[in-house]
């Protein structure tokens, strides 16, 4: 008989599963992002915090620095994912760009439980701009569409 040994979860697998199936309240979406920052400190083992080389050498991520007219931005490539920093921002703002679009791949398909009433406000403000009814897919905050 052989015993197979199961492989951990991956760092993003394992942060996503602190995630509920079901919607959150701002509270919760609060304490859930606490607890995967702990998680995420304590899977590096880094006494320094994450570091833009932990996120880099993670599976399905890339880090890219590029001229931008903002200090970052994330997106999946049908390959993976891969996060821009500004090459004119400074380290210290590079660092805190590239955990708040770590955190956005973190979310990834779940953003509509965690961000719930945010989203419904984007739709419905947005909405109300336009003057027309909200639909009933939301626009996320932060993306092109909502304003």
């Amino acid at each position: 008989m052989t015993t197979t040994e199961q492989k951990p979860p991956s760092t993003l697998t394992s942060l996503r599963r602190l995630i509920p199936a079901r919607s959150c309240l701002p509270e919760e979406t609060r304490q859930i992002a606490e607890a995967q920052a702990t998680r995420l400190v304590a899977i590096l083992g880094d006494a320094e915090g994450p570091q833009v080389s932990h996120i880099d050498a993670m599976p399905r991520i890339a880090v890219r620095y590029e001229r931008l007219p903002v200090s970052g931005l994330s997106h999946w490539n049908g390959r993976q994912w891969i996060i821009c920093l500004n090459t004119e921002d400074s380290p210290a703002r590079q660092r805190f760009t590239l955990l708040h679009e770590f955190k956005h791949i973190i979310d990834h398909g779940a953003c509509d439980r965690l961000y719930r009433d945010v989203t419904r406000r984007g739709v419905t403000l947005t909405a109300r701009q336009l003057k027309q009814p909200p639909t009933t897919s939301p626009v996320a905050p932060w993306s092109p569409n909502a304003n």
